[in-house]
């Protein structure tokens, strides 16, 4: 039996009067049973002399009926209350099933039909509508029962010492594709890329449209296993993709074959409603203090305070991730070959040379982004429980809390997203970024991705050159930018990987492993006067590509490189091996490496 408020819906014409209470305290009520009368002032239609029809103010008297089936507790108005607004709480009524919880338009509690909808309006079926379970679509709970769920979660979580975890699949912890080169490659022990897709996992799915299915071809990250092991020591892990069911489900059996870290708490496009945003009230509706993600993709997630941005994960160079094609265009690094029609190679961090004649592909995928995000992960762990101990609270007052029917169970816990972005803005504080040859001609520099990411660590990212600059982030040097930073020592001007590094660590690195050297050069300082005096009319556009190479004899190939810097010139690790090696550890693709056409 359960207490249940009673508040009048929208449906009435506000203001009201009530006029008279219908039945006492402790009456067994039937859905339908007259509660209450009132009155209420509308207008009507009065059809005079000649048929004339004109509207005249009238107050009409109204009655309201019983929504619900059970025993009356107490009135909460009096005879000759004005009621103004919609929700006011007017009786108790103590139910059999309150049908908190629903599956296909039934009650999983008491097994009623809850599809019916009467004359009144009032639709049962609506006192459960939020949807906070990953695999079951028809499931869905009240307000009240999801917050007593999340309450019993989170005492158990906290009792653990534990957090929740969100993994993205796609570039965040896999790379896949389709291509069935791969398969070639991997049943002939003679391809040169044999011994790199060899711990190559593949899967086929099947459809109306290919009864014989579609093959994938699945690379786990480097580190996975040891990194899900050690984090779910740490974090209650849950998966959250764009992918289909299906597919989620054959991941799962990949890296998680035996349901050790996830179970069944895999949520996928099929489920969530959404095709193109994620939200983390789809799985947590109360509360999301506990939660944190892990995803390639910011934008997906509005860049939400509880999101943890990976470097995507590019096993095969120019595929990118297969389950994004209804996903906006993300406005970040562009990797080489990413157009429709592009080459599939391996990616630079795979190490054909050192791949052992034994087949033992160990080290050769150098991709070490899941050490420095475990890293992070046990931080913001370790962070948050100093602060719970700092507050004294313990699950067991929590738990109390909760009794006292009005107060919040949530009061004085940490929130991880107070935390996480308080550890953030102090890595690159005072850090003062330009950005030279990057970023396309004509893009809007506050929508990409890294910059966006790089504020969100406490960088200040400037349009153009000043003195305040400290670092200088370039993909090449000759620009007008790097020339002018180099003017000034306090100015390091260093290759992308530096950034990168520090929004994959948190930590703010040296920069002088990061250096782009410049070339000495007796003409350095008339040249950039030159070109400030030939081009002091030209006015800079969004974005940073007015940093052409600063040759007066510019030749057609130059033409056409500075050309392609201003459509594609955002920067990807495979345009710049070096940088790539830099960031990764991994050694240079080699110029002879197999190239296969898609």
């Amino acid at each position: 039996m359960t207490d249940t408020n009673l508040t009048l819906p929208s449906t009435l014409r506000y203001p009201i009067t009530i006029v008279q209470l219908l039945v006492a305290t402790g009456t067994e009520i039937r859905k339908n049973t007259p509660l209450l009368t009132y009155r209420y002032k509308t207008t009507i239609t009065q059809t005079r002399d000649l048929n004339e029809e004109i509207e005249v103010p009238a107050e009409l008297l109204a009655v309201f009926e019983a929504p619900v089936e059970g025993i009356v507790g107490k009135w909460t108005v009096q005879e000759g209350d004005v009621i103004e607004t919609a929700g006011r709480a007017f009786m108790t009524v103590t139910e059999a099933c309150t049908h908190a919880i629903q599956f296909a338009g039934m009650c999983a509690l008491c097994g009623k039909d809850l599809t019916f909808q009467d004359y009144s309006g009032y639709q049962e079926s609506e006192r459960a509508n939020i949807k906070m379970f990953h695999n079951t679509a028809g499931l869905a709970v009240s307000m009240e029962e999801a917050e007593r769920i999340e309450r019993l979660s989170a005492v158990t979580l906290l009792a653990a010492r534990k957090l929740i975890l969100v993994v993205d699949l796609d570039q965040t912890v896999i790379h896949t594709t389709v291509d069935p080169l791969i398969g070639e490659w991997k049943k002939d022990p003679t391809n040169s890329h044999y011994l790199a897709v060899k711990d190559v996992y593949s899967f086929c799915l099947q459809d109306a449209a290919n009864p014989r299915g579609y093959w994938y071809y699945v690379k786990v990250r480097p580190g996975l296993p040891e990194f899900l092991e050690r984090i779910s020591q740490l974090y209650e892990l849950h998966i959250y993709t764009m992918a289909t069911k299906s597919y989620a489900t054959e991941i799962s059996k990949i890296i998680d074959p035996d349901g050790k870290y996830f179970g069944d708490r895999i949520l996928t496009r099929d489920e969530s409603g959404n095709l193109e945003q994620k939200n983390l009230h789809r799985l947590f509706p109360v509360d999301t203090s506990l939660v944190t993600i892990i995803d390639d993709r910011g934008d997906v997630w509005k860049w939400s305070a509880n999101l943890i941005k990976v470097i995507p994960y590019e096993f095969f160079v120019g595929i990118g991730d297969i389950n994004s094609g209804f996903l906006p265009k993300a406005q970040d690094v562009k990797a080489t070959g990413s157009t429709s029609g592009g080459t599939l190679t391996m990616s630079p961090d795979v190490d054909a040379d050192n791949l052992s004649e034994s087949g033992d592909p160990s080290g050769a995928d150098k991709d070490n982004e899941l050490h420095f995000l475990e890293n992070v992960l046990v931080r913001v762990h370790d962070q948050y429980y100093k602060a719970y101990d700092d507050a004294n609270v313990q699950e067991q007052s929590v738990n109390k809390r909760k009794r006292k029917r009005n107060e919040d169970w949530r009061k004085g816990l940490p929130d991880i997203k107070v935390i996480m972005p308080e550890m953030k803005m102090n890595v690159l504080k005072g850090t003062v970024i330009l950005f030279s040859g990057t970023i396309p001609l004509g893009a809007n520099i506050d929508t990409v991705d890294v910059v966006i990411w790089a504020r969100s660590f406490g960088a200040t990212i400037v349009k153009e050159f000043s003195t305040d600059v400290t670092h200088l982030v370039a993909e090449r040097v000759g620009t007008k930018k790097v020339q002018q930073a180099a003017r000034y020592s306090h100015i390091k001007i260093v290759t992308h990987a530096w950034l990168y590094m520090c929004l994959s660590t948190w930590t703010k690195v040296p920069a002088d492993d990061f250096i782009l050297e410049v070339p000495e050069n007796s003409a350095f300082d008339a040249e950039i006067d030159g070109e400030a005096s030939n081009n002091k009319n030209n006015e800079d556009k969004d974005g940073d590509d007015d940093d052409d190479d600063d040759d007066d004899d510019n030749n057609k190939d130059t033409d056409s490189h500075h050309s392609e810097e201003s459509d594609d010139s955002e920067f990807s690790f495979d345009e710049d091996p070096v940088v790539r090696c830099l960031l990764v550890g991994g050694p240079l693709l080699t110029d002879d490496m197999p190239v296969a056409t898609l």
